[in-house]
């Protein structure tokens, strides 16, 4: 794991324990194990790291849209005309499991809650 990738497993973790406005950047450098300027090398600030979770969750639900072949992928076959309900309740099913089991999915749904409701 790179140094970004554990500023951003340790920067959501916060922000889900802790809340997004709770959070500072020295919360996160030390939760990383190291000093605040270091950190400012890899993210300009607390926006920036919480941009850069968004940007992997959605490289994430882009993967998984494509792995399904839902609409807005890059080689869908989903039309919701011509879908079954087979097929619908496997892409449910699939949809469910990956913001079970997605630790950064399921962290950053709980942020975008926490932010809304803020």
């Amino acid at each position: 794991m790179t140094t970004k990738q554990k500023i951003l497993n340790e920067a959501l973790s916060l922000f889900l324990e802790k809340g997004y406005s709770a959070v500072y950047v020295g919360d996160i450098a030390e939760a990383v194990g190291m000093k605040t300027p270091s950190l400012y090398k890899h993210y300009k600030n607390k926006q920036d790291i919480f941009n850069s979770c968004v940007e992997v969750f959605s490289e994430r639900m882009e993967n998984i849209r494509n792995d399904l072949q839902l609409p807005g992928s890059k080689t869908t076959s989903f039309t919701y005309e011509t879908v079954t309900e087979e097929q619908l309740i496997e892409v449910a099913n699939a949809l469910f499991l990956f913001y079970l089991q997605d630790n950064v999915a399921a962290k950053i749904q709980k942020n975008a809650d926490d932010r809304t409701l803020s």
